[in-house]
């Protein structure tokens, strides 16, 4: 069953790509849906080969797509009317004067185009319009569910036969080559590898995964939105991504090396080679990942407790998850900060950590299902009194990933 919500974008896209100058205007455009995403525990652990815990969550984002004879590219965001219009014959250079998200469609369309598959054929121009309800700015993957999107229906319109967790690994080369951002799996992967009622365990080194039932029954997933939006780009991201690779190569002797391959020994033999940050960040992905696998533990014993002692434990872990990215990782702030502090004063809420890059953003909370509301309620209006800013709630679901709904 179609959530109503898909239905509505679903019906705005078309109607979006139907407006367009068209070189196929009798093809009935492809519609596919890819999800946000929210991440339980490992917080920056995903491209220093770590630990993570994510869950794809109910705010979508949904693209129609319809083949062209030539090799034009035109496109609309369907909820502002913006439209693009490119020839993909040339070079990317007269992207720096459109809209940055016709940066992802070129960019999903140049990405798809250089694998083996989309080189044994050459692809067409496309029409495009995508909506979206994924908060933007909140730490929730919007700009992940969009390149999830638009991969998997330019890969199924084309007939490439690319597999999900395929796409997954070719978004992050979208984000890092035209919006600028070097981001890890984790987002893309969960937008196309979702299980409805899971959460999904992904170790980004050896890229295994594992579902684990998460018991919505005892746990409600809430996020809380600072009002405070980060520009990835913009902001410290790059340069401490930057600072965990030089000092994995410090430690580990070897280019390209992650963090998380730094075992305890080696970091207490290594440590007073490293200065302060180095030390400090080292610190933070050690005892991230440890707390990943605890949760994963938490969650099996959850689910077969008759009491929610098994909830306490869980929600003692994400309160010490962003202690360690506040303390040890520098990438909270206040706002997050005073979110945690509420939610820890509430009875009724688990847990609280900060979500996604920091900077800003929200926090990802497990709640007593029964006191969902008056958690959202309180802490709002705590926040409020605290900041001065309006805060913003959202309940979560756990969802399945990106699928193609129509055509």
């Amino acid at each position: 069953m179609v959530d109503q919500t898909i239905e509505t974008m679903k019906r705005k896209v078309v109607k979006a790509i139907n407006s367009l100058e068209t070189a196929c205007p009798n093809l009935t455009p492809l519609i596919s849906v890819a999800p946000g995403r929210i991440n339980l525990i490992g917080g920056h652990t995903d491209y220093n080969g770590g630990f993570v815990l994510p869950l794809a969550i109910n705010r979508y984002v949904v693209v129609a797509l319809r083949p062209r004879s030539d090799r034009l590219m035109r496109a609309v965001a369907a909820d502002t009317d913006e439209k693009a219009i490119m020839d993909l014959s040339f070079e990317d250079t007269s992207l720096s004067m459109m809209p940055k998200w016709m940066g992802f469609c070129v960019g999903a369309w140049r990405i798809i185009s250089e694998t083996d598959a989309g080189k044994s054929k050459r692809l067409p121009g496309f029409d495009i319009a995508f909506s979206g309800d994924v908060p933007v700015g909140a730490g929730l993957s919007s700009s992940a569910a969009l390149s999830v999107a638009l991969l998997t229906a330019i890969n199924h319109s084309a007939g490439l036969k690319l597999e999900p967790f395929i796409l997954s690994t070719l978004a992050p080369e979208i984000e890092a080559r035209y919006a600028g951002v070097r981001c890890g799996l984790m987002d893309p992967f969960t937008s196309a590898m979702g299980k409805a009622g899971h959460v999904v365990f992904l170790d980004n080194a050896q890229r295994r995964y594992q579902y684990f039932p998460l018991p919505t029954d005892k746990l409600a997933v809430v996020s809380i939105f600072t009002g405070v939006k980060h520009e990835l780009a913009s902001s410290s991201y790059n340069a401490i991504r930057a600072l965990c690779e030089r000092t994995a190569e410090e430690l580990l002797g070897e280019k390209g090396a992650y963090l998380s391959n730094v075992s305890n020994d080696l970091f207490r033999l290594k440590h007073h080679s490293l200065d302060a940050d180095q030390r400090r960040i080292v610190r933070h992905i050690l005892t991230e990942n440890r707390r990943v696998l605890l949760v994963c533990e938490g969650l099996k014993e959850l689910a077969a407790s008759k009491t929610d002692e098994p909830g306490k434990v869980l929600g003692r872990l994400l309160y010490h998850s962003h202690a360690s990215l506040k303390n040890d990782y520098r990438v909270s702030c206040d706002e997050l900060d005073v979110i945690v502090h509420l939610a820890a004063g509430f009875d009724g809420a688990y847990g609280s950590r900060m979500t996604g890059g920091g900077f800003g953003g929200a926090t990802v909370n497990l709640v007593r299902p029964d006191r969902v509301d008056a958690f959202i309620d309180v802490v709002l209006d705590g926040y409020k009194k605290a900041t001065g800013i309006d805060g913003t709630a959202w309940r979560f679901e756990p969802v399945d990933g990106a699928r193609i709904i129509g055509a």
